[in-house]
C-alpha cells in the first residue's frame, strides 16, 4: 500500500509536521464551508458494547457524549450493553447523522486470522442476547454494515477506544509496521463508508464527547475537528484508500512509526454535519432499541433441551457439542440452525474472571503471529505497565499523562477548555499544553467471545463443532441458539439450554478417583483402590518396540532330493522395553513441627498395571502403603510421573488429595512373670 507521507525517523518529524499540517489544513479549508446554526434535529446514536471489566469506564465516556449531544439535538438514541444487540442496533442506526461506538474492536490484519473475514471483522462487538451480561460478545463485521445499514448523507462515524480501528492492535502488543497500520485503518472504515458515511474517525485515547461538540456546536467539518483535537501530534501520514476508491486515509502516530491511536478516513471532502430543519417523522426522539420481538422457538409443550460435550475436553481441541431437543421444540426448528458457544473461565473459587491470558511480550508484529495468547489488560496502550497499585483490567487513573505531550496545532485557541475526559491544566499551564490522559483500550477477551457454528444431524439431535479454549481449567460453557444468519433467538429460547461447567484438561493430563478420606492405624498398612484416567491427548508411556522377524529365503530343492522342512528361525533379539509411567504417593504431615522420629514414610512409587496408558483409558491401582509411626492427621498426595520422568503435578495437573486420620497403634505386648499376656 502506498504511503504518501510518513515520519520515518525522529529527525524528519519537524519537516513532516509542517508538511502534514499545511496539507491537512488545505483539506480542512476546502471542507470548512459556512454552516448554519444547528437546528437541533441531527440524529446521534451512541452504542456501548460489552467489554467486561472496562464496561463501566466505556459507559462513562459514552454518557459524556450523550450529555453533550442532548444539549444540541433532540434525537439521541442510546444502546448500551447488556441490551446492545444487532437487531436493536440495526434498526436504530438507520438515518443517523453521527454514530458513536465504544466496545471491542476486531480488525484485520490481526493474529486471529490469516485473511480478512468480513462477517466478523471491522464492525461491532455486541450482546448476542439482550439482558444477560457485559462480557459475552458477538462480532458483526463489515458485511453486516454494508448489507443492513443506511446512514444519513454526510454522516460521521466516531470509533472510540477500539483495537485495530486506528491502526494499533491490542494493549501490550508490538507496534505494527506503517503498512499494517494503514491496512487496518482502511479495512475498518470500509464497511462504514459503504453505509453512506462521509468520514470515519478512530480515537484510541480521547473520549467521543469532544467530537460531538465540535461537529454539532461548532459546526466544524470532520477533518477540522480531527485536526484541532487535543490529541493531535503533528505527524500526519496519508494514503489513498484501496478498499474504498476515492477516499483518503490520515494517520497521526504518537511518534515516527509508533503509537497508531488516531486516524481519519474521508470520502472526498466531507462537509460539516447538516442538521435537518425538522425532526423526521420516522425517527423517535431519544430512547433506542428494537421494537420488533425477537424470533422464538418456544411454544406449547416446549421443554428443556439436553446439552452434552462428549469425550474428554482437551485444551485446544475441536469437539462436537450435542443438543437433543424435545419433540415439541424440534418441530419448530428451521433449516440452517446455528449454535453459539461462549466459554467463561472460572477461578478456583468459582468466581468469574474476565481477564484474558497474558501475552508473551511485544517481540514481533502481532499481525504475523496467529494463535498467540491474548494480552494482559493491565498493560496500557503505550506499552507501559499500569500504575503501581492499580488493579489489572481497570482504566488508568484520571490525570495519567500520555507518553509525550504535543502543543496544540497552530491557530487553536490557547484558552480553550479541556475537552471531556482530559485532565485539568495545572498552575502555569494552558489547557492546550496539558497532555491527554491515557484511557485504556479493552483488549480482546477470547473467553467471552461468542463463536457461531452451523449444526448437522437429525431434527431433534443437533451437533456443532466447537473449539475448546487453549488454557486448561474450569469453564462455564453457555450455548445459544441462532438462526441461519447468526441472529440469536429470544431469551425464552435460550432458557431451554442450561449452561455446563466443563473441566478443560491439557494435552498431558490425569484425573483421579480416590476416597476423600481414610482411617488407618499407626504402623499398620493402609489399603485402598485408586483409579487413574488419562484425560489428555498424549500417552503416558510407550509400547515395547517390536522387532520384525528376519525373512529367511528357502533355497530351491535340488532335483531328486527329498523334501525337508525349513529350519526354525533363531529367536529374535528382544525389542526395547516398554516405558513405564508411575503413580507416586507422598505423605504430608499436617503438623507444622512434628516431633523427632515421627516423620512419615517418604515417596512411594507404584507401577501402573498397564505400562502403556493411551488417552481416554483408565487403570485401577491397588495401593498398600505403610502408615506413619505417629498418630495424627495427614494428607496423601497422589501424583503421576510419565515414562519420560515428567511430574504431572509439577506441570500444572491438580494432584489427588486424600485426608487420612491415623489412630495410635496398640501398646507393645508385655508378659508377666506367670507367662500370661494381659488382656
Amino acid at each position: 500500500m502506498r504511503v504518501a507521507r510518513i515520519a520515518r525517523a525522529a529527525r524528519l518529524l519537524p519537516t513532516l509536521v509542517v508538511t502534514g499540517a499545511v496539507a491537512f489544513g488545505a483539506i480542512g479549508a476546502q471542507g470548512a464551508r459556512a454552516a448554519s446554526a444547528p437546528s437541533g434535529h441531527a440524529k446521534v446514536v451512541v452504542i456501548v458494547g460489552p467489554v467486561g471489566g472496562f464496561t463501566d469506564h466505556y459507559r462513562a465516556l459514552a454518557d459524556e457524549a450523550v450529555a453533550a449531544a442532548r444539549r444540541l439535538t433532540d434525537q439521541v438514541v442510546t444502546l448500551y450493553t447488556p441490551d446492545a444487540t444487532w437487531p436493536a442496533v440495526r434498526r436504530s442506526l438507520q438515518g443517523a447523522n453521527i454514530v458513536v461506538y465504544l466496545g471491542h474492536g476486531n480488525g484485520w490484519p490481526s493474529r486471529y486470522s490469516d485473511v480478512l473475514m468480513p462477517l466478523t471483522q471491522d464492525g461491532l462487538g455486541l450482546n448476542p442476547v439482550a439482558g444477560v451480561d457485559d462480557s459475552a460478545h458477538q462480532y458483526f463485521g463489515e458485511r453486516w454494515l454494508e448489507k443492513s445499514i443506511r446512514l444519513a448523507p454526510g454522516a460521521v462515524v466516531l470509533l472510540s477506544h477500539l483495537c485495530y480501528a486506528s491502526g494499533a492492535a491490542e494493549p501490550g502488543m508490538a507496534n505494527p509496521s506503517p503498512d499494517v497500520a494503514v491496512q487496518r485503518v482502511d479495512n475498518y472504515a470500509a464497511g462504514w463508508l459503504a453505509t453512506g458515511a462521509s468520514a470515519v474517525v478512530a480515537e484510541g485515547r480521547l473520549g467521543p464527547a469532544y467530537y460531538v461538540r465540535a461537529l454539532l456546536a461548532d459546526g466544524a467539518s470532520p477533518q477540522k475537528a480531527w485536526l484541532r483535537s487535543p490529541t493531535f501530534h503533528h505527524g500526519v501520514m496519508t494514503s489513498d484508500s484501496v478498499r474504498t476508491p476515492g477516499s483518503t486515509l490520515f494517520l497521526d502516530p504518537d511518534t515516527a512509526g509508533s503509537g497508531y491511536y488516531r486516524s481519519l478516513v474521508l470520502r472526498g471532502t466531507a462537509a460539516p454535519i447538516s442538521q435537518p430543519t425538522s425532526q423526521p417523522a420516522s425517527a423517535g426522539a431519544g430512547g433506542g432499541g428494537d421494537s420488533a420481538v425477537p424470533a422464538t422457538l418456544v411454544g406449547p409443550g416446549s421443554g428443556p433441551a439436553r446439552l452434552d460435550v462428549p469425550g474428554s475436553p482437551v485444551a485446544g481441541a475441536t469437539v462436537g457439542v450435542d443438543i437433543v431437543f424435545d419433540s415439541s421444540t424440534a418441530s419448530r426448528l428451521p433449516k440452517g440452525l446455528v449454535l453459539g458457544a461462549t466459554w467463561t473461565w472460572l477461578d478456583s473459587d468459582g468466581a468469574v474472571t474476565i481477564q484474558p491470558q497474558p501475552t508473551d511480550g511485544p517481540a514481533a508484529d502481532p499481525a504475523a503471529a496467529p494463535g498467540a495468547s491474548p494480552p494482559d489488560p493491565s498493560i496500557a496502550p503505550s506499552g507501559q505497565p499500569a500504575p503501581s497499585g492499580q488493579p489489572p483490567g481497570q482504566p488508568a487513573p484520571s490525570g495519567q499523562p500520555a507518553p509525550s505531550g504535543q502543543p496544540a496545532p497552530s491557530g487553536q485557541p490557547q484558552a480553550q477548555p479541556a475537552p471531556s475526559g482530559q485532565p485539568a491544566p495545572s498552575a502555569g499551564m494552558s489547557a492546550a499544553d496539558v497532555p491527554p490522559k491515557i484511557d485504556l483500550v479493552a483488549p480482546e477477551a477470547t473467553d467471552s467471545l461468542l463463536v457461531t457454528r452451523p449444526t448437522r444431524g437429525t431434527r431433534r439431535h443437533r451437533t456443532a463443532a466447537c473449539r475448546i479454549p487453549t488454557r486448561p481449567g474450569l469453564y462455564r460453557l453457555v450455548v445459544t441458539v441462532h438462526d441461519s444468519e447468526g441472529i440469536a433467538y429470544d431469551g425464552a429460547t435460550q432458557q431451554l439450554l442450561r449452561p455446563l461447567i466443563v473441566h478443560v484438561t491439557g494435552s498431558l493430563w490425569a484425573s483421579y478417583a480416590a476416597p476423600d478420606q481414610l482411617t488407618g492405624t499407626a504402623g499398620a498398612p493402609l489399603d485402598f483402590g485408586l483409579r487413574v484416567a488419562n484425560t489428555g491427548s498424549t500417552a503416558w508411556g510407550t509400547p515395547p518396540a517390536v522387532v520384525p522377524e528376519p525373512v529367511q529365503a528357502v533355497p530351491a530343492k535340488p532335483r531328486g532330493e527329498p523334501h525337508r522342512a525349513p529350519a526354525a528361525p533363531e529367536p529374535s533379539a528382544a525389542g526395547e522395553p516398554a516405558a513405564v509411567p508411575l503413580v507416586v504417593v507422598r505423605w504430608v504431615d499436617l503438623v507444622v513441627n512434628p516431633p523427632a522420629g515421627t516423620a512419615p514414610p517418604g515417596a512411594i512409587s507404584l507401577v501402573l498395571p498397564a505400562v502403556f496408558v493411551a488417552p481416554g483409558s483408565s487403570e485401577v491401582v491397588p495401593v498398600s502403603i505403610p502408615t506413619p509411626p505417629a498418630a495424627g492427621q495427614y494428607l496423601l498426595l497422589v501424583d503421576l510421573v510419565t515414562a519420560d520422568g515428567v511430574s504431572l503435578t509439577a506441570s500444572g495437573v491438580p494432584p489427588a488429595l486424600i485426608r487420612v486420620f491415623v489412630a495410635p497403634g496398640p501398646a507393645p505386648n508385655q508378659v508377666d512373670h506367670w507367662g500370661v499376656i494381659p488382656s
